[in-house]
């Protein structure tokens, strides 16, 4: 991900990607589980793709017009159908509601923030790069749907969400990579096992890890190879006064955790996506 030289507002939003990112590293798998991994990855790898965005980010705080900045953002995704339509972390590829919250809450300063995708791309697994467009958004479970322009010339290798794949606590689960520009885009997996599995208000799973490896927008297995769903981001806000304490509270771990969005979930938000 690059951002603008000593630009404030694009280096607060490239740390988004990395705030929930930190925390313990995943334990060695056994044989059998690593095995199955293996599997997996071999089966599903090409489906996690490189979601590569040109973000323009705006503030005006207390009345005054900040100089408008971009970001380029290169983000994991995975596509979920023959036709490339391709699933991401909202916060990942567009950050202004998460600026929002890690802003200090000045009294009278009121910051408005505001961005918008003007160039998108999706790196496949064979380098090529097709131009996308974003087809739907969904601030509440984080999701962000991208779509090439213009049909693929063959189906594109994909994960296929139609099977649920419920997980209880100590489960163990695979979770596919996609490195980027510094890995050379190369394919890469980890296990995991589940930490938490929240019901309320929305269901979502936790891993035990929240290893370093582990982006918004890639999907995760259970060992079988059935998926359990997509890694996404869910924040609070922060609670207590305005100003520098408040904006450092938002990122305690309590209030900023990657989880995942289960298979159901997003097949469902995808169906609006299709549609469009």
């Amino acid at each position: 991900m690059s951002v603008s030289r000593c630009a404030p507002l694009a280096w607060l939003a490239s740390c988004l990607v990395f705030v929930p990112l930190a925390g313990a590293v995943a334990q060695p798998a056994a044989p059998d589980v690593r095995a199955a991994a293996r599997a997996v990855w071999t089966a599903s790898q090409d489906a996690v793709v490189t979601a590569q965005v040109v973000v323009k980010l705006t503030m005006a705080m207390g009345g005054r017009q900040m100089p408008a900045e971009e970001l380029r953002l290169d983000v994991a995704a995975t596509v979920i159908d023959p036709g490339g339509l391709a699933v991401a972390s909202l916060n990942a590829l567009d950050p202004a509601a998460t600026i929002k919250q890690m802003m200090p809450n000045v009294p009278g300063a009121n910051p408005q923030v505001e961005s918008s995708i003007s160039e998108a791309t999706l790196r496949l697994a064979d380098g090529r790069d097709v131009r996308a467009e974003v087809v739907l958004r969904d601030a509440d479970l984080d999701l962000v749907f991208l779509r090439p322009t213009e049909a693929p010339a063959a189906p594109l290798p994909f994960v296929d969400l139609s099977g649920d794949a419920p997980v209880a606590v100590l489960d163990d689960v695979v979770v596919l990579l996609r490195l980027g520009r510094v890995g050379n885009w190369a394919p890469g997996v980890m296990t995991d096992q589940v930490r938490a599995v929240v019901d309320k208000p929305r269901p979502f799973v936790v891993l035990a890890s929240q290893d370093l490896a582990q982006e918004p927008g890639q999907p995760v297995f259970t060992p079988a190879g059935r998926v359990v769903g997509i890694l996404a981001v869910r924040t609070v806000q922060g609670e207590g006064g305005g100003g520098l304490l408040a904006s450092m509270a938002w990122a305690r771990p309590g209030n900023v955790v990657r989880v995942v969005v289960p298979a159901a979930d997003v097949r469902e938000v995808a169906k609006q996506a299709t549609a469009k």
